[in-house]
């Protein structure tokens, strides 16, 4: 450590669990994701976001973890009714209206 005092600024900025970083990548608290760890889609929760740009999340077994958003996939309805699942970053690129509140 440095022994440098930060200041109440730095503590607050980021916050790890702040709901308008989410907002930034079309997510919110609880919704249900996956994430890919060895080309397997596991199941998890959105906590929040971290100070780095990752995703926090919580996994199946209760295991909190922190992953890219290029490794998140989000559900989604297909053109039928079904419903399936699709990488953050092509929910991102389309352009639609979001849910208001």
């Amino acid at each position: 450590m440095s022994g440098r005092a930060r200041s109440p600024e730095a503590r607050t900025e980021g916050d790890p669990f702040d709901a308008a970083g989410l907002a930034e990548l079309g997510l919110s608290v609880g919704e249900q994701v996956r994430f890919t760890t060895a080309g397997r889609p596991r199941p998890a929760t959105v906590r929040g976001r971290e100070r780095d740009g990752s995703v926090a999340l919580v996994d199946a077994n209760g295991s909190s973890r922190s992953v890219a958003p290029d490794r998140l996939l989000v559900a989604r309805t297909g053109p039928r009714g079904g419903r399936g699942w699709e990488p953050l970053g092509e929910r991102l690129a389309r352009h639609e209206q979001r849910r208001l509140l």
